[in-house]
């Protein structure tokens, strides 16, 4: 993976006054919010498997995303890690800075290359005591981030490695809009918190049961429908948080979560569903 790489896109180096984005947060902000924040807003891009954060980096900056897609890794003592967040155009990066000391808290790691924009967090700070709507779309988006980061703890803990990769396979197709990406057997172990032999038996599996493609870091998702009843009913409920206007579950998932992410489950353990 190469490091903070960052680089400022033609554009005449500040976003323009007028705010163009597809960051779905930063959109859904009223016109004169917009206004004063594009001022603010630089363009930035990045490459596959790019750096954003390291664990306790200083957050100089916060992000949002565009159409790149960030994958946030918790990372043990012994260099193990796995996935606990997946944030794209519905999100921003960098929001713990906000409510607390100004370091990340994982590490951020472009699994789709693409573009965004980021705004530096003293100025983030100052636009937050002005703008209402912009401190309650983070807000809404901080609460959605804990409820992903608590149902990606029980995956992580109760399903098996086919099922949380059938369930990644599906968000990121989701997510990316298409069905082809570059990935090594190393990289998705890092994802998905197991070793690069089990890695590689899960996905031989797939191939040789036609629901996958996977030659030299090119992953192509050959058959979605198959997919969808080895996945976890996490699928469901991690996809209402990125996709509010989804209220139906999707069919074909193996145990579809009963009740709606955001709800108290009848355990104290925030929205965490478990889903089989």
């Amino acid at each position: 993976m190469s490091e903070y790489v960052i680089a400022a896109l033609p554009v005449g180096g500040i976003a323009e006054r007028v705010l163009s984005t597809s960051n779905r947060l930063l959109s859904a902000l009223p016109s004169d919010e917009q206004d004063s924040l594009a001022r603010h807003l630089e363009p930035v891009v990045w490459n596959s498997q790019d750096t954003i954060y390291r664990l306790d980096d200083t957050l100089q900056y916060v992000y949002f995303p565009e159409d790149i897609i960030v994958s946030s890794l918790a990372t043990s003592s012994d260099g193990k890690s796995v996935e606990v967040a997946m944030i794209g155009n519905e999100g921003v990066l960098g929001i713990e800075a906000i409510w607390g000391p100004r370091y990340a808290t994982s590490d951020s790691v472009a699994i789709i290359p693409g573009r965004g924009l980021r705004i530096k967090t003293d100025i983030l700070l100052k636009c937050l005591q002005d703008h209402g709507h912009f401190a309650d779309h983070l807000a809404r988006f901080a609460r959605q981030l804990m409820i992903q980061l608590a149902q990606s703890s029980v995956c992580n803990r109760v399903h098996l490695l086919k099922q949380r990769l059938c369930r990644w396979l599906l968000t990121i197709e989701d997510r990316a809009g298409r069905d082809e990406f570059f990935l090594t057997h190393e990289q998705l172990a890092a994802i998905l918190g197991s070793s690069r032999p089990e890695v590689t038996v899960a996905t031989v599996t797939l191939k040789k049961r036609g629901m996958i493609n996977y030659t030299r870091g090119k992953l192509r998702i050959l058959d979605r429908d198959r997919l969808k009843p080895e996945a976890c009913g996490c699928y469901n409920v991690l996809r209402m948080l990125w996709q509010p206007a989804t209220r139906a579950v999707e069919p074909g998932i193996s145990g579809a979560p009963r009740i709606n992410c955001g709800r108290r489950s009848q355990y104290s353990f925030s929205a965490a569903v478990i889903s089989d």
